[in-house]
C-alpha cells in the first residue's frame, strides 16, 4: 500500500516517528489504515527502523517542503516590503535614531513555518512507500506477503529516497533494498540525516539571531547600535557560530563518507545485521532469486556496482550540500535584509530603484551566502585530517573556520557591495545601503 504524503507528514510526522513494532495491535491497525492500495509510488523511503523518528521527519520535511517554504518566505517578505514602501508604513518600534521594521522578517519566517507545518496538505496525490505504514504489521501472513513483495514495490517506485546515517550500510534490509533499486535502475537519492539536522538547526538559529539583532537595534544604546562595536557583536553572536556549524557539517560528512566507503567495501550479507532474525531467510531467498542464486554474487554487486552508485550520489556535486540545501539554511536572509533596508528608511524614488535594491538583496542571499556556506563546509571537510572527529580540538577547528570565513565575508562584502550597486544603477544609494546593511548584516 502507498501512504499519501499528507498523512505521512501529518502531526509533524507522527507516522514517521512511530515504531510500529512497539505498538499494540489496535494501533498497528490504525497505522496501516493510513495507507491505501496504489499502482505506483512516487518514492520508496528506505531507512533504518531504529533511527530516531524526529531526525527522519526533519530530513523528509526539508527535502519535500524546504523549497516551497523558502519561496514563501521570500515572496511574503518582498510583498510586505513593497506595501510599506508604496502604500502604508506599518507600526515600528525602537528609539529615535533607529525605528525598526520587523514585518518583513516576521512575515517571511512565519510564512515559511506555515508551509513546513501545513504544506503537506497539498501533497494528497503524492504516494510514498514507508514500510511501517505500507506493510501490514498486525497480521503475520499479510506482513510476510508484504515483505516478499518489496522488490515489486521498488520496481513500481519512481525513485528511492535513502535516509542515510552511519548504520544504514550495516543493515541487511537496507542494503538489500538499495541493491534491488540499483539493479532495476530506478534513481537513488541519499539524504544524509545528520546534515539535514544541521541545516534545520542553522535555520532556527539564524531566525533567532535575526530577530535578536532587530531587538538589539531597537533597544540598545546609540553607541552600540552602529559602528564597529555592532559589527563585532554581530559576528561573534551570529556569523561565526553559523559558519562554525557549516564547518562541523563538512566534517560530519567527511567522517560519514569514509565510514560508508569502508562499510560497502567490506560488506558481507552473512554478517549484516537484521532487526528480526526470522527475516533473514526471506531476504536470502529473495537475493538468490534476483542475483543468480548466490549470496556471493550479491556481495560482489554491493562492493562494486552499488559502491560506485553510492559514491557518485554523495560526490556528484561540487559542494558538500546541493545548492538548494545551502539556500535553505539562509531562510531568514532575504526577510532580514529587507527589514534592515526598511528600518534604514531607504528612499524609493521609483519602481526601478526599488527593483534594483531588491536585486541587490537577492544577489547577497542567492550567491554570496551559499558561497560562504560552501567554503566553510569544504574547509571543515578538509580539516578532518588534522583533528579527531569529536572533542574540544574539533570545536576549536570549526570555530577557527568560522572566524576565517567571516573575515573573508567582510572583505568580499566591502569590495563587492559598492561595485554591485553601481552596476545595478543605484550609486547614490550604494554607500548608505552598504553602511546600513553591513553594520547588522545577517550572514546565515
Amino acid at each position: 500500500n502507498g501512504v499519501p504524503a499528507s498523512r505521512l507528514f501529518a502531526w509533524f510526522g507522527h507516522a514517521i516517528r512511530t515504531r510500529a513494532d512497539t505498538l499494540p495491535v489496535s494501533k498497528q491497525k490504525t497505522l496501516f489504515g493510513l495507507s491505501r492500495r496504489v499502482d505506483a509510488f512516487d518514492c520508496f523511503v528506505s531507512h533504518v527502523c531504529s533511527t530516531p523518528g524526529l531526525k527522519k521527519y526533519i530530513t523528509l520535511a526539508l527535502d519535500v517542503l524546504g523549497l516551497p517554504a523558502y519561496v514563501a518566505a521570500v515572496a511574503v517578505a518582498i510583498a510586505l516590503h513593497a506595501f510599506q514602501a508604496y502604500c502604508k508604513e506599518l507600526p515600528r518600534t525602537g528609539q529615535s535614531w533607529w525605528r525598526v521594521s520587523i514585518w518583513e522578517l516576521l512575515g517571511g519566517v512565519t510564512a515559511a513555518w506555515v508551509v513546513y507545518s501545513l504544506g503537506h496538505l497539498l501533497c494528497r496525490h503524492r504516494f510514498c512507500f514507508f514500510d511501517s505504514v505500507s506493510i501490514c504489521q498486525h497480521d503475520p501472513e499479510l506482513k510476510v506477503a508484504g515483505i516478499t513483495c518489496i522488490p515489486n514495490f521498488i520496481q513500481a517506485s519512481r525513485e528511492m529516497v535513502v535516509l542515510w546515517d552511519g548504520r544504514y550500510f550495516t543493515r541487511l534490509w537496507c542494503v538489500y533494498e538499495i541493491a534491488v533499486a540499483q539493479s532495476v535502475g530506478i534513481p537513488i537519492r541519499l539524504l544524509p540525516m545528520n546534515m539535514y539536522a544541521l541545516v534545520a538547526l542553522t535555520q532556527v538559529y539564524g531566525c533567532a539571531t535575526a530577530m535578536g539583532q532587530h531587538c538589539f537595534d531597537a533597544f540598545a544604546p546609540e553607541e552600540w547600535s552602529a559602528g564597529w562595536r555592532k559589527g563585532v557583536l554581530d559576528r561573534v553572536v551570529a556569523v561565526v557560530p553559523i559558519l562554525a556549524m557549516q564547518a562541523y557539517a563538512g566534517r560530519t560528512f567527511a567522517v560519514l563518507f569514509a565510514q560508508v566507503q569502508q562499510q560497502v567495501e567490506s560488506f558481507d550479507v552473512r554478517r549484516a545485521e537484521a532487526s528480526v532474525e526470522s527475516d533473514r531467510s526471506l531476504i536470502y531467498a529473495s537475493i538468490e532469486a534476483l542475483f543468480d542464486g548466490s549470496l556471493d554474487n550479491f556481495n560482489k554487486t554491493v562492493r562494486t556496482t552499488l559502491k560506485s552508485v553510492v559514491m557518485h550520489s554523495l560526490t556528484g556535486q561540487r559542494a558538500v550540500l546541493p545548492y538548494w540545501g545551502l539556500m535553505w539554511q539562509s531562510l531568514a536572509a532575504v526577510p532580514f535584509l529587507l527589514s534592515k533596508m526598511n528600518s534604514a528608511q531607504m528612499p524609493y524614488r521609483s519602481l526601478s530603484s526599488f527593483a534594483c535594491e531588491c536585486t541587490f538583496v537577492m544577489c547577497r542571499s542567492f550567491i554570496e551566502f551559499p558561497l560562504l556556506f560552501a567554503a566553510a563546509m569544504e574547509l571543515g571537510r578538509r580539516s578532518t585530517r588534522y583533528a579527531r572527529p569529536a572533542g574540544a580540538w574539533t570545536a576549536m577547528v570549526c570555530v577557527g573556520v568560522g572566524v576565517v570565513v567571516s573575515a573573508l565575508y567582510v572583505v568580499l562584502h566591502f569590495c563587492s557591495s559598492k561595485w554591485l550597486l553601481e552596476v545595478l544603477g543605484v550609486p547614490a544609494l550604494g554607500c548608505n545601503l552598504v553602511a546600513g546593511i553591513h553594520d547588522g548584516v545577517y550572514c546565515a
